[in-house]
């Protein structure tokens, strides 16, 4: 996860869950570097792949919102943005998150 802004880069892990037929996510978003944090997170997705979820941090600080395509079935790329609206009107950065290695 790159952070256009600041330039800072962070480690992240996305653990996502969903009913089958259903189009609602939900999961936890673990940032493991540089501020190790554990975080709900709550979306959705469509046919096409195309998702977005919201992480809520800790208390006082801005909800992140990640939306983007799902690629080859398993990689999840897409932009983030903090947002107390659930809506993004400006890309602060990119991310990339994939099977567990």
């Amino acid at each position: 996860m790159v952070n256009e802004i600041t330039q800072q880069t962070s480690t992240i892990a996305v653990f996502l869950g969903q009913t089958q037929g259903n189009a609602a996510l939900s999961g936890t978003f673990v940032v493991r570097s540089p501020s190790p944090g554990t975080f709900p997170l709550k979306g959705t997705v469509d046919t096409k792949g195309n998702f977005s979820f919201t992480v809520q941090q800790s208390a006082g600080q801005t909800p992140l919102v990640f939306y983007g395509t799902l690629q080859q079935g398993v990689y999840l790329v897409g932009h983030f943005c903090s947002s107390s609206t659930n809506t993004c009107s400006a890309s602060t950065g990119y991310f990339t998150a994939g099977p567990k290695q």
